[in-house]
């Protein structure tokens, strides 16, 4: 059992270094929003923090857009740039662009929600936490590293209807998700500078 909490920590300290915030047990349940309308959720928001996952790692400019399907279901289209150069010299910029579909896991608890990115695969967790609908979201999702073992790594992300501009009350919401169990200290800014101009922005 000793061999078995030493392999433990270490892999889970491996994780934290790749994913930011991994964690060996169960899957944590924070709260979700009450009377989550959906209707009122879709459009464009911008990336304000995050926590940090391979996938991020480098991007910029981050955006998300939802559209509501006539059949409830909802149309994700994640957007981003990532810059790269030769030895600072020559920069160059690579377009980040997922599109998937997110539904409910339960048309009960309409906030909490599946989405999916690619064909057969299982659906990833989206829970948003809070929002107010028109300035600020709190998203959260807990993944599986592997199905054979009880290692999980949280993402969460503070999404804003301004690019750049931070939520009125995010002292507030750091409280409210600590007092969830989740770690705000994780939080890295998104780098929302420099970024294309779309004509709806």
């Amino acid at each position: 059992m000793r061999i078995l909490a030493l392999v433990a920590v270490a892999l889970c300290g491996l994780l934290d270094s790749v994913y930011g915030c991994s964690h060996f047990g169960s899957f944590p349940e924070p709260k979700v929003q009450a009377n989550f309308d959906v209707k009122r959720y879709m459009g464009k928001w911008f990336e304000y923090e995050k926590f940090p996952w391979d996938r991020s790692a480098g991007a910029k400019c981050t955006t998300a857009n939802y559209t509501l399907n006539a059949d409830g279901s909802v149309v994700v289209l994640n957007g981003g740039i990532r810059e790269h150069s030769i030895f600072g010299l020559c920069p160059w910029y690579e377009s980040i662009v997922a599109k998937g579909e997110a539904r409910p896991f339960d048309d009960s608890v309409p906030a909490k929600l599946g989405v999916i990115f690619r064909p057969n695969q299982p659906a990833g967790s989206y829970w948003v936490l809070e929002t107010d609908y028109v300035t600020y979201a709190v998203v959260f999702s807990c993944r599986r590293y592997m199905e054979s073992l009880p290692f999980y790594y949280d993402i969460a992300w503070v999404l804003t209807r301004k690019r750049g501009v931070a939520p009125p009350n995010l002292d507030d919401i750091y409280k409210r998700l600590t007092i969830q169990g989740l770690d705000v200290s994780k939080f890295e800014l998104t780098d929302q500078k420099g970024c294309p101009v779309w004509p709806k922005e």
